[in-house]
């Protein structure tokens, strides 16, 4: 039969599921050197320009070509190999690690795989079942505190090497 000290049961327990749920999304600090890193790095990885713009430093910045330059030599690359539809990539088992850190500057390792992606749905069909070529990645980046945010500055990866 149909018991309403089991529904209330249910119910409190999703109703604390979901509060707790939000109170981690709220607490989530999106500013840590290590989140912007990985940030980063996805949009560096994707070719997404807004994303690298965004987690830049104004150093880099400044010259607004440094981010197209990057782009269009990577698909210039990838144009002339034949593998145009291969330039953007995703990464995976991403793992960070900050080396040091202080109020105004910080340095972070970071870690993880990286495949090309044609399609996203086709990227994760070829992690499930382990296709495809797998580039491991590790670089260290540095970071400075530009007006209270994060921002990746220096050299990061070849971005403007």
């Amino acid at each position: 039969m149909f018991q309403p000290s089991k529904l209330i049961k249910i119910s409190m327990v999703i109703v604390i599921g979901i509060i707790l749920q939000i109170l981690l999304i709220t607490t989530d600090d999106m500013n840590s050197p290590d989140r912007v890193t990985q940030l980063f790095a996805k949009s560096y990885f994707s070719l997404d320009k807004a994303g690298m713009t965004k987690h830049l430093c104004s150093t880099l910045t400044e010259d607004n070509n440094v981010v197209d330059q990057y782009i269009q030599s990577i698909e210039k690359e990838a144009k002339d190999t034949g593998f145009k539809l291969y330039a953007r990539s995703i990464i995976y088992h991403v793992k960070t690690h900050i080396i040091s850190l202080n109020d105004s500057e910080a340095r972070v390792s970071i870690s993880g795989k990286q495949r090309h992606s044609l399609n996203p749905l086709y990227t994760m069909v070829a992690i499930i079942f382990g296709l495809g070529e797998v580039y491991p990645f590790e670089e260290t980046i540095d970071l400075i505190n530009e007006n209270g945010l994060w921002k990746v500055c220096g050299n990061p990866f070849p971005l403007t090497g």
